[in-house]
């Protein structure tokens, strides 16, 4: 009886701590504000709209001093004095490209090289290959 009882405990420990770390975000935040009520309602990250490097500093900082994750654009914080900061923010990711609009990505793949040296975007040239259909 003990030994379950431990078993089920570590499981239930176990399962907390991956449930603690699955995304859980909240769309469309405008600024700190919201974060207080996003991160009492238990979500874990947030994704905004903005684009400003201004907007999105303080956005980071709030997020950083809540333990949210954030995701946003990188379009004008790249080309910013932001930009090095940036790459310290709390981020879940970059958000790259909006779908379907494959031929813009292409605009944001070059101009996001230098901000993410790995960068791999999915685009349907490079998985033309491997699909079972034709694209």
């Amino acid at each position: 009886m003990k030994t379950a009882l431990v078993t089920l405990l570590l499981l239930s420990a176990a399962a907390q701590v991956r449930a603690a770390q699955f995304p859980l975000c909240m769309y469309g935040i405008t600024g700190p504000a919201d974060m207080a009520a996003i991160k009492k309602a238990g979500f874990n990250c947030f994704q905004t709209y903005s684009q400003e490097p201004v907007k999105l500093a303080a956005l980071a900082a709030e997020a950083a001093r809540l333990e949210l994750k954030m995701l946003a654009a990188p379009d004008k914080v790249i080309v910013s004095t932001y930009a090095a900061a940036a790459k310290g923010w709390p981020m879940l990711a970059w958000y790259l490209c909006d779908e379907p609009d494959v031929v813009i990505c292409r605009k944001h793949e070059t101009s996001s090289r230098a901000f993410f040296p790995d960068l791999n975007l999915f685009t349907p040239k490079k998985i033309r290959g491997n699909l079972p259909f034709p694209l």
